[in-house]
């Protein structure tokens, strides 16, 4: 999905800084359209300047994978993955789709969009990712179940969070369970 303020393309580079990037997250942004094989081919050089003992068939092609077209250097990480775990993660299952989800709010909330268009990014973000149930109060939709049946008017200031101190509340959540500081 091609979303406007917020590329999850992007996240690549910050997911990798906090320590986020690993294979399984790799499969699941490549299924999910958000690695590129550029990203995969850079990851899997690193990988091997990294751990210069590593004699993983599957990791030499991915790194030298130029010539390679998006489905084999998918079959050759999907067969990484289940040699070295015996499975593929689900694209759409957490730990995994979480990282990403740290890496895309953490970048729309450092990014200088007007509240509006942030706003918006947000709650593209927010379907992205599945509508989880942690981001309801992500969206200015949201009505707490307390205040279902009243009656708001156009511009009343309402009696809860904003959606942008909720998004806080989801980013330090998501970097306590990830450990990132």
């Amino acid at each position: 999905m091609e979303l406007k303020a917020v590329h999850l393309h992007d996240t690549v580079g910050l997911m990798q800084t906090l320590g986020l990037l690993d294979w399984p997250s790799l499969w699941v942004g490549l299924e999910r359209g958000w690695v590129w094989a550029d990203d995969l081919i850079a990851f899997s050089t690193q990988w091997l300047l990294e751990h210069p003992d590593e004699d993983n068939e599957h990791i030499t092609l991915l790194a030298g994978g130029e010539s390679l077209d998006e489905a084999e250097l998918r079959d050759m990480l999907g067969n990484h993955l289940r040699e070295v775990s015996g499975e593929t993660p689900d694209p759409r299952a957490a730990p995994e789709v979480d990282k990403w989800r740290l890496a895309a709010l953490c970048l729309l909330d450092q990014s200088d969009l007007p509240p509006d268009e942030k706003l918006d990014a947000l709650e593209e973000l927010r379907a992205e990712f599945d509508y989880p149930e942690d981001m309801r109060a992500c969206s200015r939709y949201y009505v707490p179940p307390q205040f279902a049946g009243r009656q708001f008017a156009v511009g009343e200031h309402l009696p809860w969070e904003d959606p942008f101190e909720a998004v806080q509340a989801v980013i330090a959540k998501l970097r306590k369970q990830f450990g990132v500081s």
